[in-house]
């Protein structure tokens, strides 16, 4: 579509909102131990790895689509299958993005307000999103990027100039066990890094001329992010201290509150309320979209915005709440994210690779053909 084309500058904004806002919204909490900083530099490397593996998925098939990649692997109907399985795992990660912004707007924005009503003012605004379609969502990044930074300036210098962040809070290091830590590490790795999978299915959406650009800018973003997450990881335990960073519900939250109190500017959770806002507001438009985009796909003879508008209202008939704190999302976050977000891609890649390694053979063409091109 003509008005769903991006730069590789602004899928590294994207990517930022995918990784941090969930993060630091709904996990900053498990992640309080003085090591933090180092299990987000592992979790660097291996979300740079993961993203390696769906760079060159997309390049052995010459930025083909995800749905156009799975018939090439699997055949037409193996191709069907796996999307349709892939539309219900991303309706679960949207659901849950929904779930946690509909309970954060009735702890912090809109207090006593009904569920259903915030919700329904959330699917508005994604549905709405939505049908300007991608290009506008990238646009509107770059502005919100830089809303979001302004935003966490004051969190740092608040929290480091008043008196707020304590060195001491931050020690002991490295007390946890190796199985511990290792844990932590695998988790880490899970959730946020391996969501730069959600960015492989906007691959093809970006220019051609900015391709090649792709691997600079993701790598850069996931940086960004590492050193976004470890620094608010790290003054929440400071400020607060580990004891109630991890008995707490909003860690983030309380600690723009707590830094405000101390600071010049005295006000500072509203600013909370905005970065997360931002954050999960693009994240779940992107996983929106993207189930809107694969069912599109499967049933290509109805409209997108005839989809769009079915998608609506199924999230709100199965309402909010449900799945955040259910056994369903622990099983979400154990099985189907390593199953959807690191072995099926790489299986596929192992399979492309295949592909390409006998059509090289037999046709005596170039490595870097790609393998549409057959």
């Amino acid at each position: 579509m003509g008005n769903d084309k991006i730069n590789a500058s602004q899928l590294m904004k994207l990517l930022i909102f995918v990784m941090v806002g969930g993060t630091i919204f709904a996990e900053s909490n498990l992640y309080v131990g003085s090591d933090i900083w180092l299990v987000y530099l592992i979790g660097t490397f291996a979300g740079c790895l993961m993203f390696g593996i769906y760079y060159r998925l997309s390049l052995l098939h010459g930025f083909s689509t995800f749905p156009q990649i799975f018939e090439r692997c699997l055949g037409f109907w193996g191709s069907k299958v796996l999307c349709f399985l892939y539309i219900i795992f991303l309706t679960m990660r949207t659901k849950g993005v929904g779930d946690t912004m509909t309970e954060m707007a009735s702890d912090l924005l809109m207090v006593g307000a009904p569920m259903r009503l915030i919700m329904f003012v959330l699917l508005v605004a994604v549905v709405y999103i939505v049908i300007k379609g991608l290009r506008s969502m990238a646009t509107a990044s770059e502005i919100m990027f830089i809303v979001f930074l302004l935003c966490l300036v004051p969190f740092f210098s608040n929290s480091f100039f008043t008196g707020a962040f304590s060195i001491s809070n931050l020690l002991p290091v490295f007390v946890e066990s190796q199985a511990a830590f290792w844990q932590k590490v695998l988790e880490t790795t899970m959730f946020p890094y391996t969501d730069t999978f959600l960015l492989f299915l906007y691959f093809h959406n970006v220019q051609w001329k900015q391709r090649e650009m792709i691997p600079h800018r993701v790598v850069l973003g996931i940086v960004i992010s590492t050193l976004l997450l470890t620094g608010i990881a790290i003054t929440n335990v400071a400020v607060l201290g580990k004891t109630v960073v991890s008995s707490i519900k909003y860690p983030f939250y309380n600690t723009m509150m707590l830094a405000g109190i101390r600071g010049v500017l005295e006000r500072l959770d509203p600013l909370a309320v905005i970065i997360i806002i931002i954050c999960q507001v693009f994240k779940g438009s992107l996983y929106y979209h993207a189930i809107v985009s694969l069912t599109h796909t499967l049933i290509p003879w109805i409209s997108r915005h005839a989809i769009n508008i079915a998608i609506a209202i199924l999230f709100f008939t199965l309402g909010p709440g449900g799945l955040t704190h259910s056994p369903l999302s622990t099983f979400m976050n154990t099985y189907l994210i390593p199953i959807f977000q690191v072995g099926i891609p790489m299986a596929v890649w192992g399979i492309s690779e295949f592909q390409r390694y006998t059509h090289r053979k037999k046709s005596n063409r170039s490595p870097d053909t790609p393998l549409e091109s057959t």
